[in-house]
């Protein structure tokens, strides 16, 4: 797997571009890496240019865990997943239903799948 961190030019967000083949495991280790960026208010994961995207249950599980986690000071309120149904296999609708169960609830923490990066990036401006 490949992926760049971009911060976003409103300095609001955090954009992760991934290609070629992607795991739950490099899901897993991306959040880590951004974990304690507390300053941003959303997270957009662009899946676009992904070959290929294999995730278990149990690290889907896990994805959920950690951002069930998020310290109570940060502003993180957003996540976005750009990709094609195809790529995405139905993992961003069990995403979502984590998500709202488990951190929405609590946070209020919302995540939404888009197929292009523009609609993405309009809902994540809206407040």
């Amino acid at each position: 797997m490949t992926y760049k961190i971009v911060e976003e030019e409103n300095a609001h967000g955090v954009l992760l571009e991934l290609s070629e083949n992607v795991t739950g495991q490099d899901i897993i280790e991306i959040n880590q890496k951004i974990s304690g960026c507390l300053e941003y208010s959303y997270q957009l994961f662009n899946f676009t240019n992904v070959l290929s995207l294999v995730i278990s249950p149990e690290e889907l599980h896990m994805i959920a865990i950690q951002d069930q986690s998020i310290p109570s000071d940060s502003k993180l309120s957003k996540l976005a997943i750009v990709g094609s149904q195809k790529k995405l296999k139905g993992l961003d609708k069990a995403y979502n239903t984590f998500s709202s169960k488990w951190v929405g609830r609590q946070k209020g923490y919302m995540s939404e799948t888009f197929t292009n990066i523009d609609d993405a990036r309009n809902w994540l401006a809206k407040t």
